[in-house]
């Protein structure tokens, strides 16, 4: 009978699962920075807007 792994030996992922782990987490970030920064241009441009807008009236 072989010798079976014990739990948190068996849930210990290799390297080559972690590297794609981290990378997806890298590329996750990425996205997220983009966003960020197109959504702190909107708010940007928004205030910009309203600046204009209560100017007029």
């Amino acid at each position: 009978m072989e010798p079976t792994a014990s739990l948190s030996e068996r849930s210990v992922p290799n390297e080559s699962v972690l590297l794609v782990i981290i990378g997806q987490r890298n590329q996750a970030l990425d996205e997220l920075a983009k966003y960020t920064a197109y959504a702190e241009q909107l708010e940007r441009e928004n205030a910009e807007l309203r600046k204009k807008l209560s100017e007029r009236g």
